[in-house]
């Protein structure tokens, strides 16, 4: 039987041995997590890592616990990444960012989210990406913006951002003076 079949129809003795046998196929992990056993989902997790589109399900499948296994133990892919931060849960977001820095795409959603405490905690641990700075710059806060300055380097167009911001702390931050 192959194991999206026995995903399907198995019972659930059959469906937790095959897990701790051997990864599932790329189905059979989706399907594993649209059948929504709580036992049979969190074994997988803590046995092995998900392909990107069983990830995007067992984010939209909401449950908190089984989200918050799955990132203390692996990464999200950016699709992923997107769906954790549209579900808004602070505890979860701020865990993961805690682990591991954001792909460019959720980067961008995220500082677009604004949501200023974990702007400021993600910035004084992971570089931006040029494209984020702009929009952290585009934000205006200036606490977000030094303390982004104080742990990473500006490039030349983040810098002609902050120039034409026109702010003396921000400015002085990063090493331009009048």
């Amino acid at each position: 039987m192959c194991d999206l079949d026995l995903i399907k129809t198995g019972s659930h003795a059959d469906i937790m041995e095959k897990i701790q046998q051997r990864p599932l196929s790329f189905d059979a992990q989706k399907e594993l997590v649209h059948r929504k056993d709580f036992e049979e989902i969190s074994t997988y997790i803590q046995l092995r890592k998900f392909w990107d589109e069983a990830e995007d399900a067992l984010i939209e499948l909401g449950n908190h616990y089984l989200i918050m296994l799955y990132i203390s133990l692996h990464s999200l892919h950016e699709s992923a990444e997107k769906l954790l931060l549209s579900r808004g849960n602070d505890e979860e977001i701020l865990e993961y960012i805690s682990r591991y820095p954001l792909s460019t795409g959720a980067e961008k959603a995220f500082i677009r989210r604004g949501k200023r405490e974990e702007i400021i905690a993600y910035v004084s641990m992971y570089p931006l990406c040029e494209a984020s700075k702009c929009l952290l710059i585009d934000r205006g806060d200036t606490e977000e913006i030094l303390t982004c300055l104080k742990a990473f380097q500006f490039c030349p167009s983040s810098i002609l951002k902050l120039i034409a911001r026109g702010n003396i702390e921000e400015l002085s931050a990063a090493g331009i003076s009048n």
